[in-house]
């Protein structure tokens, strides 16, 4: 790009971003001027980098590092800017464009200068369908995720149709995650909305720099990936810079009592807990979270999140060194049923009971590996796998529900799947029986959604990974058994010729001791 060099370099700006906005003097004393707080304005002065990243939107340039010429693309003096091209490019979808335009230096605190903001408006949907997809999130996502204080959501949606002043990007990424997610569960997202998002998390440095991570940023990244981790087999890749935010945030520790946003981290990080126990039990590997790694107390939110909390803080400790007793499991199973005796609709009454069952197929290996135990065989062990199916499949069969999105992709039942086919391995030594039927049509009905389920359909940036390979086993085995007890299968698959017993050992091992690190 031509820059003139001859050009005198502007005064550097210190006055406050309200009175530069307004063009009113300002004596610039800290915390807040005298100006905003004779008139109850929210005083903010812009970091010495972003004063420059403002700047560089005016009509006079500064001298550049040259980049290469990018079609309308925003003068940068080495600091991070948003020219016209975001947009444009946002629009078109194209991420690495977006990300090209993208590459300067971030700023701690970026903001976003209203040159922009007011260019990105009218690229967007017409504000009474975004209203709608705001609101599909507050129906369809914070009841399952409890993420963002939705009053204080809804007043940055309203300013941002009304601000004149730059915003700060934590708010508008939090708000575009938001209105991307509750535009895709109703199966018509704008494809701006989730490039202009994925531009925002870029611009505020996370998750490439763990300590550019705000509370905002993290919500954003979670609610956005959350969503996302529903998908068939999708990959966790996000959560362990997700946890290390928290961390930096602080979020792992108690807040002081008094403290702004107190039941918000909470929150926050016990979401980060309970994704990081699913995806252990998912994948066999070892926690990221443990129980003496925190000293978050647990929020207080009666019904299905209560459920899923106390779901995880028992995961925390059965997951390691102490096993439960069967007095431990009947008493989480007794709390679950009081907690659902609250819910608000079948679906929520049905997810609350299914803690217990997944709890107790999960933490199953005591049973199956020990040699003085009944294993398969257990009649409470079978109950609970059947009814942990049972469950999954009323959850994602109930497409009338506001939370469609979540089953079948985030709770995978392969534990009580594994199980049950394991007895019916035993099954079919005898002569076919009520159980046995009973469970080769429970199988049945399971794999008619697992195989909707394959890695192949899955988003390109999520990838199967071992959990492809669980997939592509439990059908190997299916076949086998079927085969050998003279059962046609539903589908006309071709059977596999082999089946690898060292790689089916290998996965019930990771899937029943790995994660219990």
């Amino acid at each position: 790009m031509n820059i003139n060099t001859g050009r005198p370099r502007p005064r550097p700006t210190t006055s406050c971003l309200p009175c530069r906005q307004r063009k009113v003097k300002c004596d610039r004393v800290h915390p807040s001027c005298s100006r905003c707080s004779s008139q109850g304005l929210q005083c903010q002065y812009a970091a010495r980098r972003n004063i420059k990243f403002l700047q560089s939107t005016s009509p006079v340039e500064e001298p550049a590092v040259q980049e290469p010429a990018l079609p309308a693309a925003g003068v940068s003096d080495g600091n991070r800017y948003i020219g016209g091209t975001f947009w444009v490019l946002a629009h078109d979808n194209n991420p690495s464009d977006v990300k090209h335009v993208l590459q300067f230096a971030r700023s701690p605190e970026p903001i976003l200068p209203l040159s922009e903001l007011l260019q990105l408006r009218p690229r967007l949907p017409l504000k009474s369908q975004l209203d709608f997809f705001l609101e599909s999130y507050f129906s369809s996502l914070q009841p399952l995720l409890l993420l963002v204080d939705p009053s204080r959501l809804r007043s940055q949606y309203d300013a941002f149709w009304t601000t004149q002043s730059p915003t700060p990007v934590s708010e508008l990424c939090l708000l575009f995650a938001a209105l991307h997610t509750g535009a895709a569960v109703t199966a018509q997202a704008p494809q701006i909305l989730e490039a202009a998002f994925c531009a925002l998390l870029d611009l505020s440095g996370f998750p490439a720099s763990i300590s550019a991570a705000t509370l905002p940023v993290l919500q954003a990244y979670l609610i956005y990936h959350s969503h996302r981790a529903t998908r068939p087999w999708c990959a966790f890749d996000f959560l362990p810079a997700a946890i290390r935010a928290g961390q930096h945030l602080g979020l792992h520790s108690e807040p002081p009592a008094g403290a702004e946003d107190a039941e918000l981290r909470r929150q926050v990080w016990w979401h980060l807990a309970y994704l990081d126990a699913e995806y252990a039990i998912a994948s066999g590997l070892p926690r990221m979270i443990h129980p003496d790694g925190f000293s978050t107390r647990m929020p207080k939110v009666p019904g299905m999140l209560q459920s899923r909390w106390e779901w995880t803080r028992r995961m925390q400790v059965w997951m390691g060194a102490r096993l439960p007793t069967p007095e431990d499991e009947a008493a989480f199973r007794r709390l679950c049923q009081e907690l659902s005796r609250e819910a608000q609709s079948d679906w929520e009454r049905e997810y609350i009971l299914l803690q217990a069952d997944h709890a107790q197929c999960v933490v199953a290996h005591r049973k199956l590996l020990n040699p003085d135990s009944s294993g398969v065989w257990d009649s409470v062990l079978q109950s609970a796998c059947k009814s942990h199916l049972r469950r999954y499949l009323f959850l994602a069969d109930a497409k009338h529900t506001p939370f469609h999105w979540f089953i079948p992709g985030f709770v995978r039942p392969q534990h009580p799947t594994l199980i049950l086919m394991l007895r019916l391995t035993h099954l079919t030594q005898y002569e076919p029986n009520t159980e046995m039927l009973e469970t080769k049509e429970l199988l049945e009905k399971g794999f008619e959604i697992f195989d909707n389920l394959e890695p192949s359909h899955t988003d390109s940036r999520g990838g199967g990974g071992e959990a492809g390979l669980l997939c592509s086993l439990l059908a190997r085995m299916r076949e086998r058994i079927w085969e050998k007890a003279g059962w046609r299968l539903r589908k006309d698959d071709a059977l596999f010729e082999y089946f690898d017993w060292n790689q089916w050992d290998a996965m019930v091992d990771k899937l029943f001791t790995a994660s219990y690190q």
